[in-house]
């Protein structure tokens, strides 16, 4: 039961007792101060407050910290169903941003100037790692941690939501990352040369498929060999693969949602971004690469007593379970590294130039929306539109000089 503090008989807070605290395993009291003027209204919403902060304390054993309640605020995300790769990078951002500078704070000391102070260092000085952060990845804390303190809020544990009044920076048009043309090239011989001697592995496939489709990693991973068809020259995209924790787990076995495990992490089997299934057209030379690799994977499960069959997933672990979407992108990183490429090519890396050298060789951007997966139009346009002013440019310079020819064969 909350209780008002006076000094010399004039109310300057409310406390109460918010049990023992999780992590140091001492005695919790809640404290909130008045404002001097505060009217008998204004105490009993502060009581009623701390009183369900209080009890919000003792029920969940959360540590009633900045970090702790956002802590708290993600966990619930995950148990209501919200995709565990967005909720997985939210906690990203709240371990290099959040924890190091205010997420010891209670958590009724936010303020608009404890915010405004966080983006400014975190801009100027950075976070966790001492390295400024990007302005756009400021925008996106800021976005979902206004999410939080909302939540905050509608419970009754905070009166309002600081981060509606702070200004976050302004947006940057982020450059799309695309392979340069000599990476690229070392990239696909390596990968080839590999798969041409016999030393490639699952990932070498995978690699040498992106580049020719574009493919997201949670795609790459959720593929099945049904998925491949050698007779139609295509790969079947309709499920992609995200990790979740263990309450995200349970959360999406409640709603009884399609779970697959890969023995050491369980991997929740969900629609594509898009949210619609797709095919994409391949060449010979990856078909015929494919068709290596399940013959070999067939054999290598077939050792162990796995039967390859068409649920088997395309690119298989050794115990006939899929990998893990960043397995992908690791063997990548390992591999740019023994090249020497650039330190900036990460699947995604991949994704866009393959739809760039589409753009460029003329492909529409509605084929290519249809090619990536992008739920709408305007999204290719918005990632890929400076392909297409270039060409543009290109196709004006080249239109002048054909009436240049013109005038000149009339005048000849």
């Amino acid at each position: 039961m909350a209780s008002i503090m006076y000094v010399g008989g004039r109310a300057v807070g409310v406390r109460a007792y918010g049990g023992v605290d999780p992590v140091t395993k001492k005695t919790r009291n809640l404290y909130r101060p008045l404002a001097p003027d505060a009217t008998k209204e204004n105490i009993q919403l502060e009581l009623e407050r701390i009183d369900r902060l209080a009890h919000f304390a003792k029920e969940n054993e959360t540590d009633i910290t900045i970090g702790g309640m956002i802590a708290f605020y993600l966990d619930t995300l995950e148990a209501l169903g919200h995709s565990s790769t967005t909720v997985s990078s939210y906690r990203s951002n709240a371990r290099c941003y959040i924890d190091p500078f205010i997420g010891g704070k209670p958590l009724e000391s936010a303020d608009v100037p404890m915010f405004t102070s966080l983006y400014m260092h975190l801009l100027t000085e950075g976070g966790k790692d001492g390295n400024p952060v990007h302005p756009n990845t400021v925008i996106k804390l800021n976005s979902w941690l206004k999410g939080a303190f909302g939540f905050f809020v509608n419970n009754g544990l905070i009166a309002t939501n600081p981060i509606l009044s702070v200004r976050p920076p302004r947006y940057i048009k982020p450059d799309i990352d695309v392979v340069e043309e000599d990476d690229y090239k070392k990239l696909l011989d390596y990968v080839i040369s590999r798969i041409e001697d016999g030393s490639a592995c699952a990932f070498d496939y995978a690699i040498f498929l992106d580049m020719g489709t574009g493919l997201r990693a949670g795609e790459l991973a959720a593929l099945k060999v049904s998925d491949f068809s050698a007779r139609h020259f295509d790969i079947f995209v309709r499920k992609s693969l995200a990790e979740g924790s263990r309450k995200h787990i349970r959360a999406a076995k409640a709603r009884n949602e399609n779970l697959e495990t890969t023995g050491q992490k369980n991997l929740r089997s969900k629609a594509p971004k898009s949210e619609r299934s797709r095919h994409i057209s391949i060449d010979k030379n990856r078909v015929l690469a494919l068709q290596e690799h399940l013959a070999v994977q067939h054999q290598k499960l077939a050792k162990k007593g796995i039967r390859q069959t068409k649920n088997t997933p395309l690119f298989a672990r050794s115990d006939g379970k899929p990998y893990r979407p960043r397995s992908f992108n690791d063997y990548l990183k390992r591999v740019t590294k023994k090249l020497d490429l650039s330190p900036r090519i990460h699947l995604h890396c991949l994704r866009h130039t393959h739809a760039t050298i589409l753009l460029e060789e003329g492909l529409s951007l509605m084929a290519l929306q249809e090619r990536i997966g992008h739920y709408d139009v305007t999204v290719t346009l918005k990632n890929y539109g400076h392909v297409i002013r270039d060409k543009d440019t290109r196709s004006a310079d080249e239109f002048s000089r054909y009436e240049q020819g013109l005038r000149s064969t009339h005048e000849a």
